[in-house]
């Protein structure tokens, strides 16, 4: 399958919004509300055109901090570093 306007809007599986991102915006909007097609918002296209966070690249994972040991923290300088050993040889 294409990944163009003669491809990806053929497909029946493909989402509304999905469709409308490829040059025939007009087109496939129309046709979606003639026949009351609804659209889930679950694809990259769909989510940036109505600007929802998307869980690709560095937003796929979350960080948890224990804001407690952040505040309580005391750094230590050691002259014990993991690399040190491999420097000069």
């Amino acid at each position: 399958m294409p990944i163009n306007r003669f491809g990806i809007n053929r497909v029946k599986d493909v989402s509304v919004l999905r469709k409308a991102t490829f040059e025939e915006t007009a087109d496939v909007l129309y046709n979606a509300a003639v026949f009351s097609e609804s659209d889930q918002l679950k694809g990259v296209s769909e989510k940036i055109i109505f600007g929802q966070k998307l869980s690709i690249g560095t937003n796929i994972c979350r960080v948890y901090i224990d804001e407690n040991k952040v505040s309580n923290f005391v750094y230590q300088p050691s002259s014990n570093l993991c690399y040190e050993g491999y420097i000069g040889k």
